[in-house]
Formats: C-alpha cells, structure tokens, sequence
C-alpha cells in the first residue's frame, strides 16, 4: 500500500506542479522546449522529494499504534486537510493575492508568481494529506 500511496501522492502532485508551470509559460521555443522537456524533470523529482518528506513527517502516525487508530478513525480530518491544502493552492494564483517581481534589475520588466506562503503550504499540506489519505480509505473499505 506504502507504493500505492507514494505514486498516487507523486503524480498528482505532478499535476499540480504542471498546472502551475503552465500559468508561467510565456511562449517561444525556449519556453516550449522547458515545459516539454525540463519542467516535467524538476516535477518529478520535486513531486517525489515532497512525497518522501511528508512520509517521513507521518512515520509518528504509522509507527504508533495508537496515533494511528486516532488518526484512521478520522477520515474527516484527513479530507479538510486535502481540500485546505488545494484552497490554498487555489488562493496563490488569484491575481490579487500574487507578488510581483522584478526582473533583471529593470523596474519596467516584472512579472506576477503564485504567492509563495499560500503556494508552499498548500503544496506540502496537499501532500501530506495525499501521503496519509489512501490507507484511510483502505482501512474504511477494507481492501
């Protein structure tokens, strides 16, 4: 289940990180050429850094056994979890909560990015929610 769960956890964090690619794509073949060949490269190793990370943080739940009765008797947490975590997600790339840089020194060059605080959180909780949801729903249908 452990493999289920880290492939799961990585492709759709995948997902999520080719969305977020997508909104920076301006174009060109340079640009095509990134987000054909490079960005699913740094998503696949970002994506499965973040799964291990967030497996490591939960091996509490799944080395005791009682945080993880607690834990797996609460489906409800781990959902609100994963819908916090794509909420935030969502709030990072609407226009008036994303941060305007400044490129190459030039004032007149910016551009907008995903805000960080709502980006990174909403990423790691998503994972982590990810990481620990399916043997819920292993447990609750007794697969």
């Amino acid at each position: 289940m452990l493999i289920i769960q880290l492939i799961v956890t990585i492709v759709v964090m995948i997902i999520i990180y080719m969305i977020f690619a997508l909104i920076d794509y301006e174009g060109g073949f340079d640009g095509f050429f990134g987000m054909a060949l490079i960005q699913p490269i740094i998503a696949l190793i970002v994506s499965s850094i973040s799964a291990l990370a967030c497996f490591v943080i939960g091996l509490p739940i799944r080395l005791s056994a009682n945080i993880f009765s607690w834990w797996s008797n609460r489906l409800y947490i781990q959902l609100a979890m994963l819908m916090i975590g794509i909420t935030l997600l969502i709030l990072s790339i609407i226009p008036q909560n994303m941060d305007q840089v400044i490129l190459s020194g030039d004032l007149n060059n910016t551009k907008m990015i995903p805000d960080k605080l709502f980006s990174l959180s909403g990423w790691f909780i998503t994972a982590f929610s990810l990481m620990h949801i399916l043997e819920m729903f292993q447990r609750f249908l007794n697969i």
